[in-house]
């Protein structure tokens, strides 16, 4: 059961620290994201933005849905930082959330097709957002993620 997933956490003060600095310093995709989903502005349902949890900083999180969304960046195309977020997403995976990366340009340029996918994970039935293996996207050489079906990966 993931419902309370943040509660009684013990975090460093380093941590918190630099969630409040991730709030402060929004890249103009989460500003956009944010904007669109706070104060329950979707669905009801309620976002909180740089959460941590168990040591890790999410950039979206909906205890509702166990949902962590992820904006990425051209970064993330990178091997290495791949492997990191396919370790990272792992880990929430086993805590029995869901892992939403979307890319920056999505948010920017097409951002009912992101509310979509959040709302495919609200419906019956429900289904693990597991990522499609990522397919560079020429007009940006960013990656494009997509929801997979039954949570496997393609």
């Amino acid at each position: 059961m993931t419902k309370g997933i943040t509660k009684n956490q013990i975090t460093s003060p380093v941590k918190i620290q630099r969630s409040r600095e991730l709030r402060k310093q929004m890249t103009e995709a989460e500003k956009i994201f944010w904007k669109r989903v706070r104060n329950r502005k979707l669905d009801t349902l309620k976002f909180r933005r740089q959460q941590i949890i168990d040591g890790f900083i999410v950039d979206f999180y909906c205890e509702e849905l166990s949902l962590v969304v992820e904006l990425d960046g051209c970064i993330h195309d990178d091997p290495n930082q791949r492997l990191r977020d396919d370790s990272r997403d792992e880990f929430f995976r086993q805590r029995g959330l869901h892992v939403l990366r979307v890319r920056n340009h999505d948010v920017i340029n097409r951002f009912n097709d992101v509310i979509e996918k959040i709302r495919e994970t609200s419906s019956p039935p429900t289904r693990s957002l597991n990522v499609h293996p990522r397919l560079r996207d020429p007009a940006t050489s960013c990656c494009t993620l997509l929801p997979s079906e039954k949570g496997e990966r393609k």
